[in-house]
């Protein structure tokens, strides 16, 4: 099942570099765009972590990776409000909320996306509009729309998988294994 792989690729992801990081003090010196791909795996490991077919995956290790790329982030703040620091911040409250992916009708549908026209990084946006609308206090643009057509779509029972978000998580993984 793609979502499986994914799920298991962020995990590998977020795992090489907190490996690099416990070694190397990776965190301290790696580039900005190590945190938003971090980002990118947490957000995959909660969306697909918290969807209908959970059970098929490693909810242990989903939840560690997930605290890691929060551990990294903190130890890559340099200024209190800065991008790190608030990736830490809206990531833990991301993970404590009980509202998100909850639509109006009181359904949880956390494959959903409600923003696709940010490229592969449309699952990072989309819940930092939850996020937004829950903590922050912004209204939901979103509210009682059925979405912009980037919704995952149900095709012989599963459903498809994130094609572009998948690639950046190779990438990532990719580069953090080069010597």
């Amino acid at each position: 099942m793609k979502l499986v792989r994914m799920y298991d690729l962020a995990c590998a992801a977020v795992e090489m570099v907190a490996s690099l990081d416990e070694s190397q003090s990776y965190a301290e010196y790696a580039p900005s765009d190590v945190l938003t791909y971090l980002m990118l795996a947490a957000v995959a490991i909660l969306k697909i972590g918290r969807c209908h077919v959970s059970q098929s995956f490693d909810a242990d290790r989903g939840k560690a990776a997930y605290f890691a790329v929060i551990r990294i982030a903190r130890k890559a703040t340099v200024e209190p409000a800065d991008i790190a620091a608030r990736t830490s911040t809206i990531l833990t409250q991301l993970w404590n909320s009980k509202n998100i992916f909850k639509k109006a009708d009181g359904t949880f549908d956390s494959l959903s996306l409600r923003c696709g026209s940010r490229l592969a990084m449309s699952m990072v946006f989309d819940c930092l509009w939850w996020w937004r609308t829950e903590f922050a206090g912004q209204p939901n643009p979103y509210e009682g729309k059925a979405g912009n057509g980037k919704h995952l779509k149900v095709e012989n029972g599963s459903r498809t998988h994130f094609p572009k978000e998948t690639f950046i998580l190779k990438y990532l993984y990719l580069q953090v294994r080069r010597p």
